[in-house]
Formats: C-alpha cells, structure tokens, sequence
C-alpha cells in the first residue's frame, strides 16, 4: 500500500513539474540561439 501511494505521489509531483521544465528548455534554446547569432555577427564584422 506504501509503495502505491509513493508512486501516486512521484506520478502527481512530475506532472505538475514537466511543463515548466519544458518551457524552461524551450527558453534555454531561445538564449542559446540568440548568443550563436551575436557571435556570427561579430564574426561578419570582423571579416568585413
């Protein structure tokens, strides 16, 4: 009986964590994408 309600209890806590952990990731990539863009732009000017 423990073990069900622990396992209800871990299957309720990671519900309620998955979706702001994949906006957390999905924000993460946003950043990282932006920096890689700045450093190509740095790069053009320096080339340029």
């Amino acid at each position: 009986m423990e073990m069900l309600i622990t396992i209800t209890l871990m299957a309720t806590i990671i519900a309620v964590a998955a979706p702001s952990f994949s906006s957390y990731i999905d924000s993460n990539k946003v950043k990282q994408l932006a920096t890689e863009m700045e450093w190509v732009l740095v790069q053009a000017k320096s080339e340029a």
